[in-house]
C-alpha cells in the first residue's frame, strides 16, 4: 500500500449491536480490510490471568483451568510445557488439578466452545516480541535471507537469556542499537511483571491484552501505509503515545498521519458510509465492474466461490473464440475481485472457486497466475494450488481473525 491508503477508527450501531469498526482502503479508495469488535464483548485474546487447574484429562492431552468470573478455559498439555506456578499443589513437574498457574488467551470462545489458553506468555513489541515457555529465538520468515543472516548473528549473543526473542517483520529497517534497547525495555517490563505475578492467587486478569483494532491500528502507523483517522478520544490518546515513540526513534513525519475527527454534526461512519460498506461486505452476491458477479457461500468445511457472466454489456455474439476471450476476461476481473473479497471478509480455511470454463490451458493458466499475483500482498498467507479435476480452483488461506460475519454476529457464521 502507498500513503494514500487510509484507515477509519470509529464507533456505529448495525443491526441492533454497537461495534467499534477499523475499515481500510486502498490507494484507488477500495475497501479492503474490516475488522468489528462488539462493544458490549470485548476479546479475551492477549489476556493473561492465574488461573486453577480443575482437572487434567490426558485422553485428549488437554486441561481445563478456571479464571476469572467463573470462565473456563482449554489448555492444550503441549502449551503447559514449561508453565509459571504460583501455587503448585502436586509434586510432579507436570500440571495436575489444584494448580495455580499463569496462562494467556490465544483463541477466543466461540459458540459452545471454550477459549483456548498457553502458558508460553509473550510480550510485544514493535521490533521484538519475548516468550517465557519457549526459550528458542526465532526469526520473522517474511524478511529476505541476508536479513535474516544479520538477525541471526545478533542472537547469538543471547543464547543464555532468560526468555525466548522472536523478531519480527518490522525490524527489516531497524538498527542493531534500536532493537537492543526495545529488547531490554521489553525484558525489565516483563520479569518486573512476572515477579509482580507469582504472588498472585488464582482466577484473577493481571494483564489486559491489546484488541485487534488497536493492534492493527498501530501496525498501520509505525508501517508507514498511511492515514489513520478515528473520532474516539481514548483510541487516539492511544495511538499517539505509540506514535510519538516512533517519532523520537525515526520518521517524525509519521505523527502527520494521525487524524482525529471532531465533527459532532457528522458522525464519521456516516461519512465512511460504513453501514452501506459493511451490508456489501456480509452479502453473498458481489457486483463487478463489468456487470458480472460473484456468489460467495461459506460452509463449515469450506467456502465456494461462484463466478458469472451476468448482465455484462460486452458479451460476443459471433465466434467461439470471441466468447472464449470474454470469458477470459471475466474470469481475471473475477480473480483480482476473489483476493479483496477474502481480505475483506476474512475468509479463511479451504477455498474453492468456479471460474467460467476455458477450454484453453494457457488461458486458465493466465487465471492462475492473476489470481496469484492478486493474493500475494494479503498478509494472512493465501495459497492457490491448482485446478482440481472438476476445474475448480482450490485454495487456503490462514486464519488470523474470526470470519467477518462471525464478528457481526457468531450465530450467523457457519464456518471457522
Amino acid at each position: 500500500m502507498d500513503r494514500d491508503s487510509r484507515c477509519v477508527v470509529t464507533e456505529m450501531p448495525f443491526r441492533g449491536k454497537r461495534f467499534r469498526v477499523l475499515l481500510v482502503t486502498d490507494e484507488r479508495g477500495r475497501e479492503c480490510e474490516i475488522l468489528c469488535e462488539d462493544t458490549a464483548t470485548r476479546s479475551l485474546v492477549g489476556d493473561i490471568y492465574t488461573g486453577k487447574v480443575e482437572r487434567v484429562m490426558k485422553g485428549i492431552r488437554a486441561a481445563f483451568v478456571k479464571i476469572a468470573g467463573g470462565r473456563t478455559v482449554f489448555l492444550p498439555l503441549e502449551d503447559a510445557i514449561g508453565c509459571v506456578y504460583t501455587r503448585k499443589e502436586g509434586k510432579r513437574e507436570e500440571i495436575c488439578g489444584g494448580d495455580e498457574i499463569l496462562l494467556q488467551i490465544v483463541r477466543d470462545p466461540v459458540g459452545t466452545k471454550d477459549a483456548v489458553a498457553s502458558c508460553n506468555l509473550t510480550f510485544g513489541g514493535r521490533f521484538v516480541t519475548l516468550t517465557t515457555a519457549k526459550k528458542s529465538h526465532g526469526i520473522s520468515r517474511k524478511l529476505s535471507k541476508r536479513e535474516r543472516q544479520r538477525w541471526k548473528d545478533f542472537l547469538a549473543s543471547y543464547e543464555a537469556y532468560p526468555f525466548g526473542v522472536i523478531i519480527r517483520t518490522e525490524a527489516a529497517e531497524a538498527g542493531e542499537e534500536a532493537v537492543r534497547a526495545e529488547l531490554e525495555t521489553l525484558t525489565e517490563k516483563a520479569e518486573a511483571f512476572l515477579h509482580t505475578a507469582i504472588h498472585q492467587t488464582g482466577g484473577q486478569l493481571l494483564l489486559q491484552g491489546e484488541g485487534p483494532l488497536e493492534k492493527r491500528a498501530k501496525q498501520f502507523l509505525r508501517q508507514g501505509e498511511g492515514v489513520v483517522q478515528t473520532d474516539l478520544p481514548g483510541f487516539y490518546q492511544d495511538l499517539l503515545a505509540v506514535m510519538e515513540d516512533v517519532g523520537k526513534s525515526g520518521d517524525e513525519n509519521l505523527l502527520l498521519n494521525l487524524l482525529f475527527y471532531d465533527d459532532p454534526s457528522y458522525e464519521l461512519y456516516k461519512l465512511a458510509g460504513l453501514s452501506t460498506i459493511l451490508e456489501r461486505a456480509l452479502g453473498r452476491k458481489v457486483w463487478m465492474a463489468s456487470g458480472a458477479y460473484l456468489i460467495i457461500d461459506p460452509t463449515e468445511a469450506l467456502t465456494a466461490i461462484d463466478v458469472n457472466s451476468g448482465r455484462n454489456q460486452r458479451q460476443p455474439k459471433s465466434s467461439d473464440v470471441d466468447m472464449e476471450e470474454y470469458h477470459l476476461r471475466i474470469n481475471l476481473e473475477a480473480a483480482e475481485e476473489i483476493a479483496r473479497q477474502l481480505r475483506l471478509r476474512n475468509i479463511s480455511g479451504m477455498i474453492l472457486v468456479d471460474f467460467i470454463n476455458l477450454r484453453s490451458e494457457e488461458r486458465r493458466s493466465q487465471v492462475l497466475q492473476c489470481l496469484r499475483r492478486a493474493v500475494a500482498e494479503d498478509p494472512a498467507g493465501v495459497q492457490v494450488l491448482d485446478y482440481t479435476r472438476l476445474q475448480l480452483v482450490e485454495m487456503t488461506r490462514k486464519k488470523t481473525y474470526p470470519p467477518l460475519a462471525r464478528q457481526i454476529c457468531p450465530c450467523e457464521a457457519a464456518s471457522e
